[in-house]
This record gives C-alpha cells, structure tokens and sequence, in this order.
C-alpha cells in the first residue's frame, strides 16, 4: 500500500479537538471564568503598559482580577513566570508585588482543568430558568453543599442540554464546578464558599 501525502485524508489533529490552540487572552479568561474564587475581571490597558515596561514577552496579557478576599492583577505570560516576576519585581515596590499574580502557559493549559475550564466558558450565557435556580439551591442544600453533575443537570427543567444549565450557572458564580478531574456525570457541583 502507498501512503503518500496526498494519499492521506486531511484529518484534523487530535489538538483541535482539544482547542489546544486557543490564544493565551481566551485560554486565561476560560480559567477566570471557571474559578470559584474569582467574581469579576477585566482588561486594563495600564496592565499592557506594566507589562511592556517589565520586559514580558511578547503575547503576554494581563487581567485585573476581583476575588473574594482582594483585587489583585494576573499576568500570563508565554514564557517562563519566574522570569517575568523578577522583572516586575524590580519596577514595584514590595507592596505591589503582593498583589501580582504571574501564570505561565503551560501552567494555564493544564489537563483537565483547561477542558473543563473552556466547557464552563463557552456555556456562559446559556439561559436557566428561575424554577432550575431554586431546585439546584434546593438540592446542594440539602446534600450538604455538593452533588454530582448528573443529578444537578436532572433538575435543570426546560433546558435544551442540562448540563449546559449547569455550567452556565459555574460561569454565573451561583455554584462551582470541579474541573481538576476531566467532566462526567460524576463531577463534583458545590456551592461556592464566600
């Protein structure tokens, strides 16, 4: 048999399916998005310029970061993180840095957390209805806190897909979703800790 490269189909590699190839701006808002302990982000172009004055390399981002506990600015960067925090650390004082949170690609592109993380973010928006808020409240209640993902997506009533109810409502904040372990219907779901 001969296998040529024109012989052989044009088949997609198994990265696409994974999205391996996001850019670093998507791939750190889907984990933002996905963070229980993270309740709002943004862009800020004073960050860019900090950035570029720090030496970062080129395709690093940075997002200002509100969390339960405090406000800090998280800077992804393509390269090594340690690298970039020594720089930063040379144009702020001690005071600043603690509130600089340098990540690195590879760290951001972990599996399962980045799949789960991009699941999360691409169902946010995804409508629920007021009466699946109240029953999946009700349920977390009543079991302690958590359930797993198939009994919470059984509640999601008039859904097209339940658990895209019920990661939509992950990236919404209203319950956290375990992505340290790749998504089943046995997924920890739990009530964030505020």
């Amino acid at each position: 048999m001969n296998l040529t490269l024109s012989s052989i189909p044009n088949v997609p590699t198994p990265l696409d399916s994974f999205r391996w190839r996001h850019r670093l701006d998507d791939i750190l808002d889907a984990r933002l998005i996905a963070d229980p302990r993270v309740l709002d982000f943004h862009r800020s172009h004073p960050e860019d310029s900090i950035l570029s004055r720090a030496g970062a390399p080129p395709g690093s981002t940075a997002r200002t970061v509100r969390t339960t506990d405090r406000i800090l600015v998280v800077v992804a960067t393509p390269g090594r993180a340690a690298d970039l925090t020594i720089g930063l650390g040379k144009r702020h004082n001690c005071r600043d840095r603690r509130n600089i949170l340098v990540v690195s690609e590879r760290y951001l592109r972990r599996r399962p957390h980045l799949d789960g993380a991009m699941l999360i973010a691409e169902s946010a928006g995804c409508p629920v209805s007021p009466l699946a808020r109240v029953l999946l409240a009700d349920h977390l209640s009543e079991h302690g806190g958590s359930s797993c993902l198939g009994d919470c997506a059984a509640l999601m009533c008039e859904a097209r897909d339940p658990v895209q109810a019920v990661l939509a409502l992950a990236a919404a904040k209203t319950i956290a979703v375990d992505i340290s372990r790749p998504i089943t219907a046995q997924t920890l779901v739990y009530l964030p800790v505020r």
